[in-house]
C-alpha cells in the first residue's frame, strides 16, 4: 500500500513484471494487480522471526514466517511461498508482458 500510485506509474512505464518488497512480518503474494500497474508483487517479510502480523502456528500452516522460492525463466516467473515448517503454501506463475 505504500506509495502505490508511484509503483503503478513505474510498473506501467517500465513494464515491470514483479515488485519484491519486505518489512511486513508476513508472507504475501499477488498476481498481476491493476492497482500497481499490472505488476505482480511479493512481500517476503517473515524471515526475521522477531514479530509477526499474527500468531504463527507450530505446524507451519500459516504465512507468518517463511520464504519464497523464485524460479525465473524466459517464459515465466514462478513464486513458491513456503512456511517456516517447509510447507508449500502457494504457487504463483507470472508470465512476461
Amino acid at each position: 500500500e505504500f506509495r502505490r500510485d508511484v509503483w503503478a506509474r513505474l510498473a506501467r512505464s517500465y513494464y515491470i513484471d514483479l515488485i519484491v518488497t519486505g518489512h511486513r512480518h508476513q508472507q504475501e503474494v499477488k498476481g498481476r494487480d491493476p492497482a500497481v500497474g499490472q505488476a505482480a508483487w511479493v512481500v517476503s517479510g517473515g524471515g526475521g522471526g522477531i514479530t509477526s502480523e499474527g500468531t504463527p502456528r507450530q505446524d507451519g500452516m500459516d504465512d507468518q514466517y517463511g520464504f519464497f522460492d523464485v524460479t525465473i525463466s524466459r517464459e515465466s516467473i514462478k513464486l513458491e511461498g513456503i512456511s517456516h515448517s517447509g510447507i508449500l503454501r502457494s504457487t504463483t506463475m507470472i508470465r512476461p508482458r
